[in-house]
């Protein structure tokens, strides 16, 4: 039962792959022949040789946190100069996270979302080393994405761990095999990573003379101010000397 089970998964995996290399031959074909029939309008940046160029931005909820905080890092892809015959988006993408210095901040443990990803590609939430994350991967079948609109492609929980700075940044897979990011016509876009923010991780310290305290520094002392007033109007209370106390 078992291996027929091993058997079903592995058939499936097999032909969901030959769809998806049939379904970029099919794009493709269809770009040839729509070109054909279809002039590149004068003055076109695809004319001039210009091919598409896919930005990948890291940004982060929060840069400044406190030791055992937490913040979310999100990494988005945007497809600038697409192909002039349009559904160019981002069709599957393979990435890391790179943290410069782990030893202030580590990646939280099965907080990878990949959102608006379609489950037919698999793909996969990552595995954590040492540096960040290794082979992010997913992909749509809706061929516009990052086109119009940038387009989220993981989001990833990131805990300070100790006083320090570090940098985080969305980077290629280290799979020298592996696809970064494969558009739906441009056979070999320049992909672009811009450097991620430096997140700053201090030590919380006390509130200095001036500043608000925080609510439970403010609780104390408002009973201690209530205590001494009760003791003052010699009222009975919690606050009340214990028993054996002179009145």
């Amino acid at each position: 039962m078992e291996i027929r089970v091993a058997l079903k998964v592995r058939i499936r995996e097999n032909v969901m792959r030959c769809l998806s290399y049939l379904w970029t031959v099919a794009v493709g074909v269809g770009s040839i022949l729509t070109s054909a029939a279809v002039a590149v309008p004068t003055g076109d940046i695809s004319a001039e040789g210009i091919v598409a160029n896919v930005y990948v931005t890291t940004e982060a909820g929060n840069t400044s946190l406190f030791i055992g905080q937490t913040t979310t890092i999100t990494v988005v892809g945007s497809v600038e100069h697409p192909s002039p015959l349009g559904l160019d988006g981002i069709f599957t993408y393979d990435l890391g996270l790179f943290v410069s210095d782990p030893s202030v901040l580590s990646v939280v443990d099965a907080s990878v979302l990949r959102p608006d990803i379609d489950e037919r590609f698999g793909g996969s939430e990552g595995t954590q080393v040492p540096h960040g994350l290794d082979d992010v991967a997913g992909g749509y079948f809706e061929l516009d994405r990052g086109v119009d609109a940038s387009q989220v492609l993981f989001t990833v929980g990131v805990r300070a761990d100790a006083v320090g700075s570090s940098t985080v940044t969305a980077g290629p897979d280290t799979d020298l095999f592996g696809v970064d990011i494969l558009l739906a016509q441009t056979p070999d876009p320049q992909i672009i990573y811009e450097l991620g923010p430096t997140i700053n991780v201090v030590r919380r310290q006390p509130p200095q003379p001036g500043e608000i305290p925080e609510p439970h520094t403010a609780i104390l002392a408002l009973v201690g101010l209530t205590c001494g007033l009760l003791r003052g109007l010699g009222r009975a209370g919690p606050c009340r000397p214990g028993r054996g106390a002179a009145s």
